[in-house]
């Protein structure tokens, strides 16, 4: 299975290392041990503890290559610069010219952004591959009750935690009860034990590719947390499979 670019986790450990930087600081200017915590978070100013908040709020957002860094990276640099300003002006631990490379350091740092490989993925969220729920081919029986018409037994071609693929086969022809969109109501079991019923939308309706046939690809709603964890444990219990299949994420 790919993985998420490995340059989005250096620089999440780049912010965490930074966040960490603030009380390593204090105790290397001011002389204190690792039992004097108290006396270290009181020497970090409100302003640190606010680049430290928003430095540790942008760590989900790189992990993500989520398109809400183009927000939160120009807010965090605004109070990168005003902090280092303050320390430049007001402070004696650190000259002028040392905190404002230190601003342009971290200004440098959010031009990873522009990366090819990053930047392709701010821009198309669904190549986001690490974001989707894996997908392993399966038949069960599964029935679905459409809006329009009686109730359809048909059979999974695959299946993840979100969502399942469904063959058109014989049970849909001639009835054009499901239509990308639609809302219907799914039950399958997991084994003797354990079944499962819930909403799911019907996300699209694809032609045969490969060797995946016509069919519908559905997302599940409202999942009760307990039918969650049988699914997610089932799906483990899977052996690995690799379908190009139809993306279930939304």
């Amino acid at each position: 299975m790919r993985r998420r670019p490995r340059l989005l986790l250096v620089m999440a450990l780049i912010f965490l290392g930074i966040v960490i930087s603030f009380p390593v600081q204090v105790a290397l200017l001011y002389g204190h041990g690792l039992s004097e915590i108290p006396q270290i978070v009181a020497k970090i100013s409100l302003l640190n503890y606010l680049v430290a908040l928003a430095l540790v709020g942008n760590i989900p957002l790189i992990l993500r290559a989520s398109q809400w860094l183009w927000v939160s990276l120009p807010f965090t640099l605004v109070l990168v610069g005003w902090n280092n300003w303050v320390v430049a002006t007001a402070g004696q631990d650190f000259s002028p010219l040392v905190t404002w490379l230190a601003t342009l350091t971290f200004s440098l740092l959010g031009g990873f952004m522009f990366v090819p490989s990053v930047w392709s993925l701010m821009r198309e969220p669904k190549r986001r591959w690490w974001l989707q729920a894996q997908r392993k081919e399966v038949s069960l029986p599964i029935t679905l009750k459409p809006v329009r018409g009686n109730p359809i037994a048909a059979r999974t071609f695959d299946l993840s935690r979100t969502g399942a693929f469904i063959p058109l086969d014989e049970s849909f022809k001639g009835t054009g009860a499901v239509v990308a969109g639609d809302i219907v109501v799914i039950n399958f079991s997991l084994g003797s034990l354990s079944r499962i019923s819930c909403n799911a939308r019907v996300v699209r309706r694809t032609e045969a590719s490969g060797h995946y046939p016509e069919g519908l690809g559905l997302q599940f709603l409202e999942l009760k947390r307990g039918h969650e964890r049988i699914l997610r444990d089932y799906m483990e219990s899977l052996p690995e499979t690799h379908g190009r299949g139809v993306d279930l994420t939304m």
